[in-house]
């Protein structure tokens, strides 16, 4: 199938940080999860990504999504799989950021470590950045090593709510 035949559903999902989330997901599973603000829209980077698809809306399917996995913040809890595109070393990165544990962050170089990685850290936070599925695959539980948040792609303020709500209300 030519990427031209392919449908990408999305919907805008409310979320447990107040934040709108854009999802977007096709036939093999999730391809996107990115919270919307004033910086950021989601229908223009799926637009990007994917120029020559359908796009069609559905704001209760994402709502599902979204709410499944909020249940226990788990990806097996989704109703569908993630379907990640990325290098074989984004998607090293992006799997080691499934084992970080709910309510912890590490910093980029340990994470590195973590990864198999210790001397590249600057590669492995490129990949973190690149991770198309943010909310469901936690890179803003990675921060820099002297503290603070560090950047994201959602915003600072969205990363600091993520890591304050998850080391409280989400145990």
């Amino acid at each position: 199938m030519k990427n031209n035949d392919k449908i990408i559903y999305w919907g805008i999902s409310d979320t447990l940080v107040r934040q709108p989330l854009f999802i977007a997901w096709m036939d093999e599973g999730i391809v996107f999860a990115g919270f919307q603000n004033e910086e950021n829209d989601g229908l223009s980077i799926l637009k990007e990504e994917y120029p020559h698809t359908s796009l069609h809306r559905d704001d209760v399917s994402a709502q599902k999504i979204c709410h499944a996995y909020e249940q226990h913040h788990s990806i097996s809890d989704l109703p569908m799989p993630l379907h990640l595109v990325g290098t074989t070393f984004q998607q090293e990165v992006w799997y080691h950021l499934l084992q970080v544990p709910l309510g912890t962050t590490i910093s980029y170089s340990d994470f590195a470590a973590q990864c198999g990685k210790p001397r590249a850290v600057r590669a492995v936070a490129h990949a973190i950045a690149r991770n198309p599925v943010s909310y469901f695959v936690p890179c803003h539980r990675i921060v820099p090593a002297q503290g603070g948040t560090g950047n994201y792609r959602w915003g600072t303020h969205v990363k600091s709510l993520l890591i304050t709500k998850e080391k409280g209300d989400f145990k």
